[in-house]
């Protein structure tokens, strides 16, 4: 679909493709998987990966795609001129654009987008990833381009589990675990990234006493865990050391869909003081620890989509464990979203927030009050 000749586009000079699929089914990783493959890569002059998420900021994502063209951070502000400085580059060049985790059902924030986005080459293409139908159709994206995920089958999802958590072990300890494995793989409802969860807690579950209470638990029915993603979630994050806690929960303040850098959110820890106890000098390997363990666990998976950076391997969390985390955190945690044309309005869960972020729109009116947040230990910025 992605380099096909004739395109089915509906003779549209620039398709839309569109994965579509239940939060935690593989979208994103099937996006990589064609984007970074060698056929792919052959055939664009230029592939550009973002992660969009919601809200939907069209200034960030037209900045964003420029970076990627020039190589450089862009001093350009106003959107117009941004387009304009889009149309100018992708002028005459085959182009592949990802839009990675899409929500947004306003169809105007997308149309100057895609409009800058029209002196493309022929045969360039745009591929998105949502989970919403109406999103993909207000996107563009006619019906033979809509790409279904559908859920893993119950032998596909033990099999994903099965190599997580049988990691290290004997094939007669596997053998002796197996029956509980198959039931417990019953419990993944065919989604991918729920295998991975649960693989990655069993692992360090020896006994088959231990793998029975993670069969048994109560968090299976826990009032909360509104996902089918939020039972594993809850019973890996409870396993998970007091630390090891407080660094995953903290990663709640950051914005969704986010890229992390291993060693910047190491740093934030440190400042955060969540690795006491530790000396100054031991603080960072410690810190890569905590992480290393995390990513095992899958609350962290790597990142490869930016070309100019291919030699330094970063991270997100998918959407469905951030919103895990704003559950944990929903009485500390604030997110703040300063509109160009409106004034940010502060309420009294502001006053009894320890961790805040503010997400500032170009050319946003005002900044918040900060006498306002009484509590406050951390307060990040994330401009457009």
């Amino acid at each position: 679909m992605l380099v096909a000749e004739n395109s089915s586009g509906g003779g549209l000079k620039l398709p839309v493709i569109s994965i579509m699929g239940m939060g935690g089914i593989g979208k994103t990783t099937l996006a990589q998987l064609v984007y970074n493959h060698s056929d792919v890569e052959c055939h664009f002059d230029k592939r550009i990966w973002i992660c969009v998420s919601d809200p939907f900021n069209e200034i960030r994502i037209a900045k964003e795609i420029l970076e990627a063209f020039k190589g450089e951070s862009s001093n350009l502000v106003g959107k117009d001129n941004i387009l304009q400085e889009i149309r100018s580059h992708v002028s005459g060049k085959k182009v592949l654009l990802v839009l990675d985790d899409v929500w947004s059902e306003d169809a105007t924030r997308w149309e100057q987008l895609k409009t800058s986005l029209k002196h493309c080459s022929p045969g360039s293409r745009i591929l998105i990833t949502t989970r919403n139908e109406k999103v993909a159709i207000i996107m563009g994206t006619t019906s033979p381009n809509l790409f279904l995920l559908n859920t893993l089958s119950l032998e596909e999802c033990r099999s994903l589990l099965s190599r997580r958590a049988y990691y290290g072990r004997t094939r007669e300890e596997s053998e002796n675990l197996d029956d509980i494995g198959w039931k417990i793989a019953e419990k993944c409802q065919g989604l991918p990234l729920a295998a991975k969860i649960l693989g990655g807690l069993l692992r360090f579950k020896r006994t088959r006493e231990q793998w029975q209470n993670v069969l048994d638990s109560e968090m299976w029915d826990f009032e909360e865990a509104e996902q089918d993603l939020f039972p594993p979630l809850f019973l890996s994050y409870y396993e998970l050391p007091s630390a090891l806690k407080q660094c995953i929960s903290y990663c709640a303040v950051f914005p969704k869909g986010m890229i992390l850098r291993k060693d910047e959110l190491i740093k934030l820890w440190m400042a955060q003081d969540y690795l006491k106890g530790v000396r100054c000098e031991e603080m960072e390997i410690v810190g890569e620890e905590y992480f290393d363990e995390l990513h095992m666990r899958s609350f962290f998976q790597d990142f490869r989509g930016d070309e100019l950076d291919s030699d330094i391997i970063k991270y997100k969390m998918h959407d469905l464990i951030h919103d895990f985390l704003l559950v944990l955190m929903k009485t500390e945690c604030v997110m703040l979203v300063n509109h160009d044309s409106e004034e940010l309005k502060l309420d009294l869960s502001c006053e009894r927030a320890r961790y805040g972020t503010l997400i500032r729109k170009e050319a946003a009116p005002t900044e918040p009050n900060i006498f306002r947040f009484r509590k406050l230990r951390s307060l990040l910025i994330d401009s457009s």
